[in-house]
């Protein structure tokens, strides 16, 4: 709140409590495990321009609301072992003669809560996408390589026959692949770092923390890379056995047609249900069923990376329509720190028309009251 209206310690805060104006003077700036995420109950995002957390000294506070030697909300700290199902246990019995609602623990409080689900979200997709490049990147890998080994069979040959070891000649393959991901692997930390700057600050401007700062883990980078290189090597090793496996003398030779074995379509007899072409696509995917199988891998990869990449985009649709549509579709509500007498709903009704709500205008004005929060909901 305080960056949003630019108050800073020394400054002075005019504010309403309990019906009186008073004039506040800032003597410094908090921070509260409560109010990491700075949202009202029932929003989403934080409107800091509307919405702070002030504290105040029990002396000052408590009188001014007719409170004096109580209080309305409390929040324990637990010690290192503490059972946290047992102390709500134990609050709940001491608190109910006074009226209490209940407590809750830490997983239900509303920062923790955005800030833990936040974290959860980044770890699944700092999980689930990359797994999905890094296996259309070995998929890829395993293509070109097939056909490199394929155009350079006589090539491998003359190595082999002048004296070329077959680990000699599959390391150079591999080395191939690496070559191939180190440039991105390279340029991806570099990104990667940028993004995660980006990312600290978005974070930085919701999340009110102590400290924020980035922190590149060398052993984190070189994990990363190393299961790159991983991935290089795991859609190159197919290839690889190709090209050690090739005998010189065969290597010089073209290679030679697939054979052709009859499917199961030409067995059970349902070919002539299909067209030539038709048997020809088939023949084809019986022939090579494990580059049929990755090849529809592949078109399940990607197509699971455009739904993942909008699936974000839909989300923050479906909690803005739900937000707004369903939970608050109150265009006015009112507020009282009190109990009112039913007649205050006639009061609220008027103010409708008045020139203080000129932007309502005459449109009809309805409004119900909410017993558990003491306010009244009110629609144009």
């Amino acid at each position: 709140m305080r960056q949003a209206v630019r108050l800073s310690a020394g400054d002075h805060l005019s504010a309403v409590m309990n019906g009186r104006w008073e004039r506040l003077h800032i003597v410094g700036v908090a921070l509260s495990p409560e109010y990491i995420y700075e949202i009202r109950p029932s929003e989403v995002f934080p409107d800091n321009r509307r919405f702070g957390v002030l504290w105040m000294s029990r002396e000052e506070l408590g009188p001014a609301f007719n409170m004096k030697d109580a209080f309305n909300d409390v929040a324990i700290s637990l010690t290192r072992g503490a059972d946290e199902r047992e102390v709500i246990s134990r609050l709940d019995q001491v608190l109910e003669p006074y009226g209490s609602l209940g407590a809750y623990g830490r997983s239900d409080q509303i920062s923790f809560r955005f800030i833990t689900d936040e974290l959860g979200e980044l770890r699944v997709y700092g999980l689930v996408l990359p797994t999905l490049f890094l296996c259309i990147v070995s998929f890829l890998l395993n293509i070109l390589l097939s056909r490199l080994v394929g155009s350079q069979r006589s090539q491998i040959a003359v190595l082999k026959a002048f004296g070329y070891t077959r680990i000699e000649i599959g390391i150079h393959y591999l080395e191939l692949a690496l070559v191939a991901v180190t440039g991105g692997a390279i340029a991806g930390v570099g990104l990667g770092l940028w993004l995660a700057s980006g990312m600290m600050n978005i974070y930085a401007r919701y999340f009110h923390f102590p400290a924020l700062r980035l922190h590149a883990d060398a052993a984190l980078i070189l994990v990363a890379v190393a299961i790159t290189a991983g991935s290089a090597c795991l859609g190159a090793i197919s290839a690889v056995r190709r090209a050690v496996a090739l005998a010189p003398a065969d290597a010089m030779r073209p290679e030679p047609p697939a054979t052709f074995r009859p499917g199961l379509l030409e067995r059970t007899g349902l070919r002539t249900m299909l067209s030539p072409a038709s048997r020809m696509i088939v023949r084809n995917l019986g022939r090579r069923p494990w580059r049929a199988l990755f090849s529809a891998l592949a078109v399940a990869l990607s197509v699971a990376i455009i739904v993942s990449g909008r699936y974000g985009i839909d989300a923050v649709r479906r909690l803005v329509s739900v937000q707004f549509h369903t939970i608050q579709r109150a265009d006015v509500t009112v507020v009282f720190q009190e109990p009112r007498p039913s007649r205050v709903q006639h009061e609220v009704a008027r103010l409708a028309a008045s020139s203080k709500w000129s932007r309502i205008g005459n449109s009809q004005f309805a409004c119900v009251w909410g017993i558990a929060r003491e306010e009244w909901h009110c629609w144009v």
